[in-house]
């Protein structure tokens, strides 16, 4: 595995550096991104592009717009909007979870969300104690059935330094096209929101994933918003063996 480390200012100048990164990568004979046929997860059959390990730090994911602004020039659609976020938000805030759905991650964060902001509140912020684990052991057996999911987001670390709170946050598998910009706006909002509780200032995001990846569907608009031309196509694997991993 090659591990790679993006440092960004903004969450749409994260995506954009993940991108370049992850095509440029998959370019080289020895690069830190691959291509593989998936064998099972989301669309089984297909191929990805992935990245074996990257950490992006974002350093200031507060500045507007949180997502990702596609010049019209392009004549490609909106990775989301205003009011997709705004719909989103109370799935990842609500502990509410609805009939047939294994998880959500409201569900999953709101069980630690009070107690931390408590926390921080009566005992200050030099602590490693405030970890909210989104995962749990038994998830891993959603998958004896064959359309199991389970979170790919699975930890959500915290931590106050310098008057300010950060996250820590780590993927199992992650969409990089639109999941990506979509679940960091969403956190970063969050986020604000148990910085004011807490009585701290917005701080940085961390984002860890070993399956950070664009789906072959994607490649085509992916390569139009970097203006490169590449000569990529995926009917081919650099990877000879394939991938059980969503």
């Amino acid at each position: 595995m090659k591990p790679v480390f993006i440092e960004a200012t903004t969450i749409p100048d994260a995506w954009f550096q993940c991108l370049y990164t992850l095509i440029d990568e998959s370019q080289k004979p020895d690069g830190a991104a691959r291509r593989y046929t998936v064998d099972t997860g989301s669309n089984p059959g297909a191929d990805r592009i992935e990245f074996d390990l990257v950490t992006v730090h974002i350093k200031q994911p507060g500045v507007r717009p949180l997502l990702p602004q596609i010049p019209e020039h392009l004549n490609l659609p909106a990775i989301a909007d205003e009011k997709y976020l705004a719909e989103y938000m109370p799935y990842l805030l609500s502990p509410q979870k609805a009939s047939g759905e294994h998880y959500t991650y409201g569900e999953r964060l709101q069980v630690a969300w009070q107690f931390v902001i408590d926390y921080y509140k009566k005992h200050g912020g030099r602590t490693n104690r405030m970890c909210m684990e989104i995962g749990r052991p038994e998830d891993i057996f959603f998958y004896k059935d064959e359309d199991g999911s389970s979170p790919c987001l699975r930890l959500v670390d915290t931590r106050i330094m310098d008057g300010k709170l950060h996250w820590v946050v780590y993927f199992r598998s992650w969409n990089l096209w639109s999941g990506f910009p979509v679940n960091l706006a969403g956190l970063q909002q969050a986020k604000e929101i148990m910085a004011m509780e807490v009585g701290a200032e917005d701080g940085e995001i961390i984002a860890i994933s070993k399956g950070l990846n664009i789906r072959d569907y994607n490649v085509e608009v992916a390569l139009m918003r970097l203006q490169k031309d590449t000569g990529l196509r995926l009917g081919a694997r650099s990877d000879t063996n394939s991938q059980k991993d969503k």
